[in-house]
C-alpha cells in the first residue's frame, strides 16, 4: 500500500474511533509511526488528540525511534485545548525531553497544575511532569514552593488528592534528607 493510502486509512480509523488494539495493529502492520506522529500535529483537534493518544500507547522502543518535536507537541496541545493536554503529558512522560524544551515543558506543566479549572487527571499528570523536571534540575525547587497550598489541593477529586499529597510529601521528605546530607559534609 502506498504511503498516502496508509495515511488516509489511518486517519479514517482514528476518526471512526476504532478500538485501540485495532489501531495499534494497523500502525505496527504498516510501520506508520511517523505518519501517526504527523497526524498528532494536525490542525484538527480531534484527530490530533486521537493520534497523540495512540502514540502514548506505543511501546518505548517505537517512541525512541521517532524524532518527536516536544516543543511543537506542547504548542499543539496548548492550541487544541484541554482534551489533548493529558495525552501529551502522558506521551512526554515516556520520552527524553530535550534541554532546549525543558523550560517550556516545566512552565506548561506549572500552568496546568495551578489552573484549578483543569480536570484532576490533567493536574496530576502536570504535577508528575513538574517533579520530573525538578529531579533533573534541583534549582527549580524554588519555583514550585507554593504548589502544595490548599487552594491547589482542595479542588482535586479525593483519589487524585491522595496521589498529589503523597507525591508532595515524598518530595518534601526527600529534600529534607538531601539538605541534611549536604549540610553534614
Amino acid at each position: 500500500m502506498d504511503p498516502k493510502s496508509v495515511k488516509d486509512n489511518l486517519r479514517n480509523l482514528l476518526i471512526e474511533r476504532k478500538p485501540k488494539e485495532l489501531l495499534l495493529s494497523y500502525v505496527n502492520e504498516h510501520s506508520c509511526e511517523e505518519i501517526l506522529l504527523d497526524l498528532a500535529f494536525e490542525d484538527e483537534p480531534y484527530l490530533s488528540w486521537r493520534s497523540t493518544w495512540l502514540l502514548s500507547h506505543s511501546n518505548l522502543d517505537t517512541l525512541k525511534g521517532l524524532e518527536i518535536d516536544c516543543a511543537k507537541l506542547i504548542k499543539v496541545a496548548i492550541k487544541n485545548g484541554t482534551s489533548q493536554h493529558r495525552e501529551v503529558l502522558k506521551l512526554l512522560e515516556k520520552i527524553e525531553i530535550p534541554e532546549n524544551t525543558q523550560s517550556l515543558y516545566f512552565d506548561w506543566a506549572l500552568s496546568l497544575w495551578t489552573d484549578i479549572k483543569n480536570i484532576p487527571s490533567i493536574r496530576i499528570s502536570a504535577l508528575r511532569a513538574l517533579f520530573r523536571m525538578v529531579k533533573h534540575h534541583p534549582e527549580l525547587q524554588n519555583e514550585i514552593t507554593g504548589i502544595s497550598e490548599p487552594q491547589f489541593l482542595i479542588p482535586l477529586s479525593p483519589g487524585i488528592r491522595i496521589q498529589a499529597e503523597r507525591m508532595l510529601k515524598f518530595d518534601f521528605l526527600t529534600n529534607i534528607h538531601l539538605n541534611l546530607h549536604r549540610n553534614s559534609h
